[in-house]
């Protein structure tokens, strides 16, 4: 006897049923012979393609969540959405990466980037005032069709500085310098030579840019009168663009010579004819024996006669009288040049003019040149210089 099913769902079917009792079909069930294969229920497949898609759709979210700076999956907490930039000690300008973590120290930096001082209206504490010793060089900065002109301190010996907040939020508590950016007027009388100064030092830390070390509301700046430091490098042979020879008095010369004799009471004198203020555009030049290694030089200014020979009893103001000179460049055998103001200073020995270099020059010959003087208060064209001496 042949069994019946329903065509439908393939379950059997009772005899003389009409409606299929698991399924509900009215129709089809009118199939007899061996049971047919039951049809597999697509509810698991359906079901694990939306497993799928919900995990994938997940994993994408939460990647351009930490992509995009709102979490750190691997933290677990807030990431950085702002770059604050950092200047380091070295003066490296750091920007912290969008994955780096939300630190205290990270966190003082992002509430204070935005308040870099001005250092030009900063008022710095009075502990940040101190003295710093060095040689004051003039500097120029071109940027575009704009030209900015600066002085730089460059320090006698490097300097471990203290830092003062906020500055110290950029750069900790200590900053290691050798130079130092002068703001303010600076007489250039003072410029290339040793140099004390005071003032307060504060430190611009703009973003992305390197740290500058700065000396504002500087109170005094003063020439150092160094002792002559260094030997004695002999020179021999000096020559000039002119001299005044033999001189009116018996035994008064003033030749070129007379400035590397060794007798403070002699003078190199510029000759008068032609010449301009105080002997302008003159040069004498001194000649070592072979090539040297020049740490600095020195001078004593002025017409000597009489009143060094007498410990400046100097009656006829011999050193008034005639031209002292003032600015003046040096030519070193490589055309090389470095510029000086000489102070108008009447004095025995060497002291207030005596000029190191930043760095030592090898040459065979230094050539001064005259660019300005003091003028004398009775000979006016002509310029004097009783001794010249280069140090190693």
């Amino acid at each position: 006897m042949n069994t019946r099913f329903c065509g439908q769902c393939g379950q059997p079917v009772p005899p003389g049923a009409q409606v299929c009792p698991y399924c509900g079909m009215a129709q089809g069930i009118v199939v007899t012979g061996p049971q047919p294969p039951k049809q597999k229920s697509k509810t698991g497949l359906i079901l694990a393609l939306v497993a799928v898609f919900a995990v994938f759709s997940a994993g994408l979210l939460l990647f351009l969540l930490e992509t995009f700076g709102t979490i750190d999956l691997i933290r677990g907490y807030p990431a950085l959405k702002t770059e604050v930039p950092t200047v380091t000690a070295a003066g490296v300008v750091e920007t912290p990466t969008a994955a780096e973590p939300a630190t205290a120290a990270n966190a003082a930096v992002a509430t204070t980037a935005e308040a870099v001082p001005d250092i030009n209206t900063y008022v710095p504490p009075a502990s940040a005032v101190s003295e710093y010793s060095g040689t004051i060089t003039t500097k120029t900065y071109t940027n575009g069709s704009v030209q900015d002109t600066y002085n730089v301190l460059t320090l006698t010996e490097p300097i471990v500085a203290p830092v003062y907040p906020p500055f110290s939020n950029w750069l900790g508590n200590t900053y290691n310098t050798s130079q130092i950016r002068v703001l303010g007027f600076v007489d250039a009388g003072l410029i290339g030579v040793p140099v004390s100064l005071t003032g307060a030092l504060v430190f611009d830390c703009s973003p992305n840019a390197p740290v500058v070390v700065v000396l504002k509301n500087v109170t005094s700046i003063t020439a150092v009168s160094a002792a002559p430091s260094g030997k004695k490098i002999p020179f021999t042979r000096a020559t000039a663009s002119s001299d005044q020879g033999v001189g009116s008095d018996p035994g008064r010369t003033f030749y070129p010579s007379n400035a590397i004799d060794g007798n403070y009471s002699t003078c190199w004198m510029v000759n008068s004819t032609g010449a301009g203020s105080a002997g302008a555009g003159n040069w004498i030049r001194f000649e070592f024996s072979g090539e040297q290694t020049v740490r600095g030089v020195r001078l004593l200014n002025g017409n000597g006669w009489d009143g060094r020979a007498n410990g400046y009893n100097d009656t006829d103001d011999l050193y008034g009288k005639n031209g002292r000179i003032k600015n003046f460049t040096l030519t070193f055998s490589d055309g090389s040049k470095q510029t000086f103001t000489a102070a108008d200073a009447k004095e025995y020995d060497f002291g207030s003019n005596v000029f190191y270099f930043n760095t030592p020059v090898r040459t065979s010959s230094i050539t001064l040149t005259i660019n300005s003087g003091y003028p004398g208060w009775k000979y006016s064209t002509v310029a004097c210089l009783s001794e010249f001496e280069a140090f190693s």
